[in-house]
């Protein structure tokens, strides 16, 4: 009984913001990001972000740096659109986010974050999970961009490695590579790295940069 209110919970739950029905639906955004203008506060009525207005071209990158708390991953959150502002607006490609369909949105965002979810499954599964259609041929050519094939394949069954809970039997640099793998499977128009390398040992740390130099 514990356990279906639980889940009875999680299913009830609403969206924090709105999924337009009649949402746009393009099939790749160019990637141009800018807020203008853009407030937001969490519900406990903390201001973290105030005033801030950033223009971001196609193909640019832009390194956000400030201490623990200034609002940096509210901001990667905002492009995703797990909330949106209280003021001001986002936009991409020139239209403002909240015009998009959620899937729409999300799907020309990919984010790499220190902390890596891996799903109970397998190697090949948890690769395939951004691009459900890849066929094994596109995950493995994925896979090698990463810089994680070669360590797949010293494992027992390969691809077909079962990876445990939240990828336990895995490193967190094997981790962050199998999330690159996704990425460049699903090859996206615009890219969020939020301290993807922060928890990383010196040797995993240069692993997983050179797979994002290549991605990037």
């Amino acid at each position: 009984l514990a356990g279906i209110q639980s889940v009875t919970e999680i299913m009830e739950l609403t969206s924090a913001v709105d999924d337009p029905i009649d949402g746009l639906n393009p099939k790749r955004v160019e990637g141009h990001v800018s807020f203008n203008d853009v407030h937001f506060k969490y519900e406990n009525n903390v201001t973290v972000i105030e005033n801030v207005s950033i223009d971001i071209q196609a193909g640019q990158t832009l390194a956000l740096v400030g201490p623990t708390g200034a609002g940096k991953s509210t901001l990667t959150g905002l492009v995703a659109r797990f909330y949106d502002p209280n003021h001001g607006s986002l936009k991409i490609d020139h239209v403002d986010a909240r015009q998009y369909s959620l899937r729409s949105l999300r799907r020309s965002v990919s984010m790499v974050l220190q902390d890596v979810f891996l799903f109970y499954g397998t190697v090949l599964d948890n690769i395939r999970f951004s691009k459900p259609s890849a066929s094994d041929a596109e995950i493995i050519q994925a896979a090698k961009m990463a810089r994680a094939h070669d360590f797949i394949m010293e494992f027992p069954d390969g691809y077909d490695t079962p990876v445990g809970e939240r990828g336990a039997t895995l490193s967190g640099g094997q981790k962050q590579r199998l999330s690159i793998a996704r990425i460049f499977l699903n090859n996206p128009p615009v890219l969020i790295l939020d301290e993807a390398t922060s928890a990383l040992d010196m040797a995993s740390e240069k692993a997983v940069q050179e797979a994002l130099e290549r991605l990037m």
